[in-house]
């Protein structure tokens, strides 16, 4: 919270004293109060009850309180919580409701209760409260006893207290309905709205005389009153969803065989047991989003994913270290228990301890030294290593180890969210390390698969899912879920990944996404970016709840709009259809041929790059070596499966067994003799002893790592053509594909250094070549590679140097011919034209599918309100329409 200096306050509260004894009387004495009036403390001590009083000027200018005194005040204040949240907030529910229908939703004045007419003979205490209005302040008088508490008797004046039992204070409730309302909007600040009312009421001649500020009251009166209200609406809640299982029972019952994937629905999970139990999702998911989970079906064999989530993680909500605050949770929180993250974090170390040399390796893709071990696939993954390490090394939420928040300054380093793709938070959880560790990440996708049923799938959009997806496969992560799991990236990052994890994981290239962009959460961070100066100093428990009401307004917003936002977005599918149609149709190709193109152009793409090493002769020599002994092992083998056949005397069986396997034999033999001739293509020998010559041949080794770093040249500047592609192609003026096109430039040029240094150690590597030749070092008849240009390196024209192999392969016929998917600009452009037609089919299919379930959920919910409020009978103070 922003605050004045503390000489200002001095000033300020002396200013004040020194006002209120001397200010004339007002002449509007019958109105208002003649002059400010002292608000006289009983005879008894409150301070047991009301620890609200502002002591921050006496401790501020006198030395720190010993441990023991702040230990006593802590536990007073632990003390007074309890009684809030035990006793006052579960009292005052019941007549908050009754009140606000009998006001109106407080827009009328309630009619007093005279209470001085009790007819009970407990004890009475009379106590003088200050109590603040819009325009005014008056000092009131109550006689309070166990019978009628100080509470009671304020919320029948339609006011609330700021402490539990004896308040010396309390706000009209019309006063702490704007300030909740305003401090939805704007960052909450509650000293600079109490010194802003504090001076409006003086230049009415109205002044706080007491020996405290209003600001530390006023704060306490709000905070619970927001509890009080957020208990009362979730007593409502609950209300209506006690009817809901007799309904289910009545109007819902399980269909038949011709309508696969529409389930009978159940209620919460903790009405239904288990997950197992569950045939729709749970309740809590429902109440969230409508859109996706509101609906009668949850499985549709049609989708590749049935609901579309997002995650991202925010290390700007920090919370500097200090001692936690009461506890006061919010009703219907958002918050994932620590509870929860912790036993995720304990499963990850014991799949980790469990397996300590699945431990990846990184590759910096920076190092000079030449690695020695060849790339490849993990797993079933359809990313090679190489680029899944480039990811990695290029987001540094990839990396656990990253820093980006101190532990040693802060309690609380930041919180990750998991939301639909409508931007509604589904969940969140706080995180306290000091990286994005990802048990977080997995402690939300449990959660939520918790809430599902048993066989729907999820697509998850995550800025770093490639790495995510590495790791579940590699310590095993999730087994029950990771074949439920389908990852992709979001659309902002994932032009920052390397392009074969972009042809894998990117949402408008990899099936199951439709047109979902995945960037809910930055929108999410961006509402939420004017609390981070007031949440940074703030306690532990009131952050988490004023985190929990911000969530909350922001996502009924969202809820509210959801028909206009599908609107929308069937408008935008609309225009991406109709122009994806227009490019299919100029190109000119059959969608079998671009769908078949699309499929070579990833696999080609995805392949692993060759790398250099100290030893590639060497070892170039071995493979081949072991190659000729398959071939002759596999010769031999043919051969004397042909003699058994060529027998008179073999029987039938004994025939028919060795006709299969010798047509199994000659196929590995074919493959086998094609790729010993390659090798030794590359190689330019055909004999062993020429291969023994050559074993420790330096010119060998380089020519191999030349050719081996010209291949991954080339295929990192058409990585780099693909990729530009889209900043080619910016035809729409709109501000967000601004946005998106300079985002991919930036990234694409980022990558310029490292193709230019592959660039110049191939160069290097010809001029080794060059000099071994010229000493005589290398086979008779060597011819050195060109170098190549770098000023023309980004051109990719066809007669460009980095297209031929010269001096690298020793087949003249061996040339590397141009597939349509890169040569062929109409088959590019079919291509992207297909792809996006059939992203635009599943976003179709997924608007209908959304659009029938609001309307489905709208009709339950309609009918279980209707039932509550005919069932209410004597009940009926509860105003359910004010929560419809």
């Amino acid at each position: 919270m922003q605050s004045s200096s503390l000489i200002d306050r001095v000033k300020f509260a002396q200013a004040s004293r020194s006002s209120s004894s001397a200010r004339p009387q007002h002449p509007r004495s019958s109105q208002s109060p003649a002059a400010v009036e002292e608000v006289s403390q009983p005879q008894h001590d409150t301070s047991i009850y009301d620890d609200t009083q502002d002591h921050t000027l006496t401790f501020r200018l006198a030395p720190e309180p010993p441990d023991g005194e702040r230990a006593r005040r802590r536990r007073k204040k632990e003390n007074q919580s309890a009684r809030w949240r035990t006793e006052v907030i579960p009292a005052l529910t019941q007549p908050f409701l009754q009140l606000l229908q009998r006001t109106n939703w407080l827009r009328e004045r309630s009619p007093i209760r005279n209470c001085s007419a009790r007819s009970c003979e407990c004890p009475r205490r009379p106590i003088k409260i200050l109590a603040i209005h819009f325009n005014h302040l008056k000092t009131i008088e109550l006689d309070v006893c166990p019978c009628r508490p100080s509470y009671s008797q304020l919320l029948e004046q339609q006011l609330f207290p700021c402490a539990p039992l004896f308040p010396s204070l309390a706000v009209d409730l019309n006063v702490l309905e704007f300030v909740s309302h305003l401090f939805v909007e704007l960052p909450p600040n509650n000293t600079a709205w109490c010194n802003a009312v504090e001076t409006f009421l003086q230049s009415r001649s109205y002044a706080i005389a007491s020996k405290d500020c209003l600001r530390r009251r006023f704060s306490n009166a709000l905070s619970w009153y927001h509890t009080l209200r957020d208990t009362a609406e979730k007593t409502v809640h609950d209300w209506i969803q006690g009817s809901r299982p007799c309904q289910l029972l009545e109007g819902m019952h399980q269909t038949d065989d011709s309508s696969p994937g529409l389930e009978t629905p159940t209620t919460t999970r903790a009405m239904s047991g288990t997950t197992a139990d569950l045939q729709r999702p749970s309740e809590y998911l429902r109440s969230r989003c409508p859109a996706c989970f509101g609906g009668q079906t949850s499985y549709d064999p049609t989708l590749l994913a049935d609901y579309i989530v997002e995650m991202d993680a925010c290390f700007s909500q920090k919370r500097q270290k200090g001692s936690h605050d009461p506890k006061n949770s919010h009703p219907d929180t958002v918050w994932l228990s620590e509870d929860t993250a912790a036993a995720m974090e304990a499963e990850v170390e014991r799949l980790r301890a469990h397996n300590p040399s699945g431990a990846l390796k990184k590759h910096t893709g920076q190092d000079k030294e030449v690695a020695d071990d060849e790339d490849g696939f993990e797993g079933t993954l359809k990313v090679p290593k190489s680029a899944l390490d480039e990811c990695d090394n290029t987001f540094t939420a990839a990396d656990e180890k990253r820093k980006k928040a101190s532990t040693s300054l802060y309690d609380d380093t930041g919180i990750m969210a998991l939301n639909c793709r409508h931007d509604v938070v589904l969940w969140l959880v706080n995180m306290r390390s000091a990286g994005e560790k990802q048990f977080y990440a997995l402690a939300l996708l449990k959660e939520l698969f918790n809430h599902l049923p048993p066989k729907v799938r999820v697509g998850l959009l995550y800025d770093v899912a490639c790495s995510l997806h590495r790791s579940c496969l590699k310590w095993g992560y999730l087994p029950e879920y990771i074949d439920r799991l389908v990852f992709g990236i979001s659309v902002f990052h994932a032009y920052g990944h390397q392009w074969p994890c972009q042809l894998v994981y990117h949402p408008r290239k990899c099936e199951g996404f439709g047109l979902s962009n995945g960037e809910g959460c930055e929108r999410l961070w961006l509402s939420l970016m004017r609390l981070v100066p007031c949440l940074r100093v703030s306690g532990y428990h009131q952050r988490l709840y004023v985190l929990d009401s911000q969530v909350h307004h922001r996502d009924a917003k969202i809820r509210r709009d959801l028909g206009q936002w599908l609107f929308k977005h069937t408008e935008q599918l609309k225009a991406k259809r109709a122009e994806a149609r227009a490019a299919f149709g100029d190109c000119g190709i059959a969608e079998e041929t671009l769908r078949s193109e699309w499929t070579a152009q990833i696999k080609a793409q995805t392949q692993p790059l060759p790398r250099r090493a100290k030893n590639k002769g060497k070892d170039a020599v071995a493979n081949i070596i072991r190659l000729q002994a398959r071939t002759k092992v596999l010769a031999e083998r043919a051969a004397s499966l042909e003699k058994i056949i060529l027998d008179d005397t073999t029987s039938q069986a004994e025939l028919v067994q060795a006709e299969m396997r010798l047509t199994d034999v000659r196929t590995k033999l074919s493959r086998e003799q094609a790729l010993l001739k390659a090798k030794e293509r590359e190689l330019g020998v055909d004999g062993r002893a020429d291969l023994q010559r050559l074993r420790n041949s330096k010119y060998l080794t380089h020519r191999l790592n030349a050719l081996a770093l010209k291949k991954r040249l080339r295929e990192r500047l058409r990585q780099r053509k693909f990729e530009l592609e889209r900043v080619e192609r910016a035809y729409r003026n709109l501000a967000n594909d601004k946005r998106i096109h300079s985002h991919t430039e930036t990234q694409v040029k980022r990558r310029e250094p490292g193709i230019q240094q592959l660039a110049r150690d191939f160069n290097g590597l010809c001029g080794v070549m060059r000099d071994l030749i010229r000493k005589g070092q290398a086979p008779p008849g060597s011819v050195a590679p060109d170098t190549i240009d770098s000023k023309a390196l980004f051109k990719l024209d066809v007669d460009d140097t980095i297209w031929q192999d010269v001096g690298l392969d020793e087949d003249p016929n061996s040339g590397e011919s141009i597939p349509p998917w890169l040569g062929d600009d109409a088959v590019r452009t079919g291509i992207r034209a297909w792809v996006e037609l059939q992203r635009c089919q599943e976003e179709e299919k997924r608007l209908r599918r959304e659009r029938r379930a609001i309307q489905e959920w709208f009709a339950e919910e309609w009918e279980m309100v209707s039932k509550a409020e005919a069932s209410a009978g004597t009940r009926s103070y509860v105003t359910i329409q004010g929560w419809r």
